[in-house]
């Protein structure tokens, strides 16, 4: 059985060593999470990881599991992970068509369906960063 994939782990892979920790609230938050197996956070922690840009190889398919499960899927308001999900790289997007075309998908249905003005917006900035297939 495989361990599973916890920020800890994927920080030992990484050059350059484990991750000091500091004093921020950002600090505090990370190593609260860092042994918390990724598939297992919470939406608002996989939404602030999101925002942080840490390890999207491994939090993006997560995210997109999510979306599929709950497009409005959020810990402070309805589509927050969605909002997240802005805060990604285009080129990341670029570099993954896979996950790119599976975020498309599972928000397509949630523009049209929904009418609140913020979510709208927000996925409509979402689309424009990602590269249609």
């Amino acid at each position: 059985m495989t361990a599973p994939v916890t920020f800890r782990s994927l920080e030992k892979k990484q050059a350059g060593g484990e991750w000091q920790p500091g004093s921020s609230p950002l600090d505090e938050w990370y190593e609260a999470i860092r042994d918390t197996p990724i598939d297992e956070l919470s939406d608002g922690n996989l939404c602030r990881a999101c925002r942080q840009q840490l390890y999207l190889d491994a939090i993006i398919p997560i995210a997109v599991s999510r979306l599929r499960l709950d497009p409005l899927a959020g810990d402070m308001y309805d589509g927050e992970l969605i909002a997240s999900l802005k805060a990604v790289p285009s080129e990341f997007w670029h570099s993954s068509s896979s996950e790119a075309a599976a975020v498309r998908s599972a928000i397509a249905e949630t523009l049209r369906e929904n009418d609140d003005g913020d979510l709208k917006a927000d996925i409509q900035e979402l689309v424009a960063r990602i590269p249609a297939l």
